[in-house]
């Protein structure tokens, strides 16, 4: 029994030997076989594992300003003396449907029982007017095509307020007032066009219509428009009756009118 154990012991020793010389071999031959300079294995990038390159992760910004909200015009409206500023305001409210905005400051003499007037110098009527504008959060711009309006005594306020400020209005409007406005002076606040207008009856139209003629031969494009048959009055279709002339102050079409020539130069 026990010469068969060691028989045993001495194969398994010669067999364990063998498979040592086999694995050695196999070594050295893979040694000789794999390039001495062979780089080692690249580490693995995140970036190469589906995510984007950052090239690709990088999204280019949109170069554009999203446009600003076009402004609209303001029609600026001033009372007659001892009148409503919101019965006024009402008469002329169709200037909405003209696309303008509408703004009707009262007077800085206040009667207290709804109605207003007008007194003082240019300038103290200009800056009472300024206050009203900037309580309204309303910037007045000749180049965004607002206009200046006045009736009977607010046609003479507003004649003075072009006077007085600058670059606010690019037109004046002026109805029932027996003035005749300075050219220069009006151009050389920003004003380009002015329109008058009067009722066939009112004592004011002849000398309106006189005006007219001396800002257009002054270079200022100017028109008149027929109220009707009325006198000193601002009647309910006054807007209908002025609507193309509005809209023509405040900067559409061309600026020569028949029998106006435009500034030149």
């Amino acid at each position: 029994m026990r010469d068969f154990v060691g028989a045993r012991g001495s194969q398994l020793r010669q067999w364990a030997m063998l498979c040592l010389s086999i694995a050695a071999a196999a070594v050295v031959v893979g040694s000789a076989l794999w390039p001495r300079n062979a780089p080692a294995a690249a580490a693995v990038s995140p970036l190469r594992m589906g995510s984007p390159s950052p090239r690709a992760r990088t999204q280019a910004t949109p170069s554009f300003e999203v446009p600003a909200k076009p402004r609209t015009p303001v029609l600026t409206m001033l009372h007659g003396m001892g009148m409503s500023p919101a019965g006024t305001c009402a008469r002329v409210a169709g200037v909405r449907a003209l696309g303008f905005e509408l703004f009707c400051p009262a007077g800085n003499v206040d009667y207290g029982d709804g109605t207003a007037d007008w007194a003082g110098e240019g300038e103290q009527k200009a800056r009472h007017i300024d206050g009203a504008l900037a309580a309204a959060v309303i910037e007045p711009s000749a180049e965004g095509g607002d206009v200046l309006m006045g009736f009977s005594r607010g046609a003479f306020v507003a004649r003075d307020v072009a006077y007085a400020r600058k670059d606010r209005w690019r037109g004046l409007v002026l109805i029932g007032a027996a003035l005749t406005p300075d050219a220069e002076l009006l151009r050389a606040n920003g004003i380009r066009r002015v329109v008058l207008a009067s009722g066939d009856f009112d004592g004011a139209k002849k000398t309106m219509v006189a005006a007219r003629s001396k800002l257009c031969a002054a270079g200022m494009p100017a028109r008149f428009v027929s109220l009707g048959p009325v006198w000193h009055a601002l009647p309910p279709d006054s807007i209908t009756r002025m609507k193309e002339a509005l809209t023509w102050a405040g900067g559409e079409g061309e600026d020569e009118t028949p029998g106006c020539t435009a500034p030149r130069g």
